[in-house]
């Protein structure tokens, strides 16, 4: 969490921008939600924030505003032994949590809800109406959970694919 703020707050600290969210060339608005780009995964680094996206990135903005003590500064210093470009000593690196490489998943969002209407015997006009029907909601809450879960797509792609608010598709996981 720490390297996460030093690395996003570093163009506010060397002045090039006032707000990191300003800087061109940071992941920090892909933390935030604002600016997804298919390039980058944050679920590694939200994941320390929260359970859901939302409050993660609730989480994560909290703490990007939160005053930094020194205390904070000086964990940055402590570098490998080995290698002082790595910031933490090994038994910093054990205590993190093992978290697998996931591969991005092979189908896409319009494959994703043909599999998941065949199997429930709807149309794909109906999984993204906004009709409330128990077979629709089941299958939706199927094809948000698989979207998400296969790494086909965010929450906000899956959303607008659904033609619904990324708060309702969240709810949905």
């Amino acid at each position: 969490m720490t390297l996460l703020r030093y690395i996003h707050l570093n163009p506010v600290k060397a002045r090039m921008v006032a707000d990191a969210s300003e800087y061109r060339w940071s992941s920090h608005r892909v933390y935030l939600g604002t600016d997804p780009l298919p390039w980058v995964t944050s679920e590694y680094g939200l994941s320390f924030f929260g359970n859901s996206i939302d409050d993660a990135r609730r989480a994560y903005r909290d703490f990007m505003m939160q005053r930094i003590y020194a205390s904070e500064e000086r964990l940055l210093e402590d570098t490998h032994e080995l290698d002082s470009r790595i910031i933490g000593t090994d038994r910093f690196v054990a205590s993190l949590p093992a978290m697998p490489y996931r591969p991005k998943g092979s189908l896409t969002l319009e494959q994703l809800a043909r599999e998941v209407c065949r199997d429930h015997s709807i149309e794909i006009s109906e999984l993204r109406s906004p009709q409330r029907h128990h077979v629709l909601m089941k299958a939706r809450r199927e094809f948000v959970r698989r979207a998400i879960r296969e790494r086909i797509a965010n929450v906000r792609q899956t959303a607008e694919f659904l033609n619904r608010d990324p708060s309702t598709v969240s709810r949905m996981l």
